[in-house]
């Protein structure tokens, strides 16, 4: 996941075409990383934060933050699922 959104130039669109925040950019760098390497409670902990840094009428970051929540919702479903048929 990591590597898809360092080579998806995501970061180039998001800076061009919206208002984005530096902090909330690394903010998703890292979320990226940590759910890439498995580290969903440092990746949960970190959404959060990203989330508390939205402010109402960014409708973009919103999206985004609800985005990440249920990438991570999917995520634990899966290693649930991985661990239940172990």
């Amino acid at each position: 996941m990591f590597l898809l959104w360092q080579n998806s130039g995501i970061t180039e669109f998001l800076s061009r075409n919206y208002a984005v925040n530096a902090r909330r950019l690394e903010l998703l760098e890292s979320i990226f990383h940590k759910m890439g390497e498995r580290k969903n409670g440092e990746a949960e902990s970190e959404i959060y934060l990203y989330g508390s840094l939205v402010k109402g009428e960014e409708l973009m970051a919103r999206q985004v933050f609800l985005w990440l929540l249920g990438m991570l919702a999917e995520e634990k479903r899966k290693i649930t699922e991985t661990e239940n048929q172990e």
